[in-house]
């Protein structure tokens, strides 16, 4: 709000006095300071979901299946843990929307600190296990393209095997090497349109433009060493098996 001091002063006054009168008496107003170079705010944040976020949650209402450890109320509880940053308030009044109800909610959230899914204080925090069934989770929410389903690409494995090229196979082995979501959904698209013109590529290739990239994004923590020990201590991890 840009006005004249005066006005805003009147303003807050308003604004303050009818603040109070909703908090009562045991309540506490706190009046932001007024800028004297004449651009005054006050930071608000929203708590209702972007149409984006309640879509993708309602989505998720309806695909959530029961994960080898939680049923699908917590695997839904663990979603919206992510979307919403573990921010208590929102979740609440985004499992509103959910037709959630906030006791099964606050049990849910207690269930799953049980198992060492989430910590829970001001806000709800994800644990590696919670982070481990997420990214196990939410690809399988996502839409998937056509176009990333049918690929033309060739890989040419070790032992002279040559399979389809597979974007699903890939992602699936990166998650399984302990790669994060995040991650997995910034390199699988890249690789996919990297190889997209070739013919036909060797296994080893592949693996080095992953590992580049891991390497690249997430140095730190050795993700491009994963990858790599996983790659060959299996056989046809990425491609797509024929029948």
């Amino acid at each position: 709000v840009v006005a004249d001091p005066r006005s805003l002063e009147d303003l807050s006054s308003l604004v303050k006095s009818s603040l109070s009168n909703i908090v009562g008496e045991e309540g506490e107003v706190d009046e932001a300071p007024l800028s004297s170079q004449g651009v005054n705010y006050v930071q608000a944040r929203s708590m209702l979901p972007s149409p984006i976020t309640l879509g993708f949650l309602l989505r998720a209402k309806q695909k959530c299946g029961e994960l080898k450890t939680v049923n699908r109320l917590e695997a839904l509880t663990l979603v919206l843990a992510y979307v919403t940053m573990g921010d208590l308030q929102r979740m609440t009044v985004t499992s509103a929307f959910l037709d959630l109800d906030p006791e099964d909610l606050s049990k849910t959230l207690k269930s799953l600190r049980s198992m060492g899914l989430v910590e829970l204080g001001e806000n709800v925090k994800l644990r590696d296990g919670g982070v481990k069934l997420l990214n196990e989770l939410i690809p399988s929410l996502r839409l998937v393209s056509e176009e990333a389903r049918v690929s033309p690409v060739k890989v040419l494995d070790e032992s002279g095997g040559v399979e389809d090229f597979s974007p699903d196979k890939l992602a699936s082995s990166l998650y399984k090497a302990g790669i994060s979501y995040p991650l997995v959904s910034r390199i699988v698209p890249a690789i996919s349109r990297m190889v997209k013109e070739e013919k036909i590529l060797s296994k080893s290739y592949v693996v080095s433009m992953v590992c580049s990239m891991l390497q690249e994004l997430e140095p730190a923590k050795a993700s491009a060493a994963r990858f790599h020990a996983y790659v060959y201590a299996r056989q046809q991890i990425f491609v797509k098996g024929r029948g």
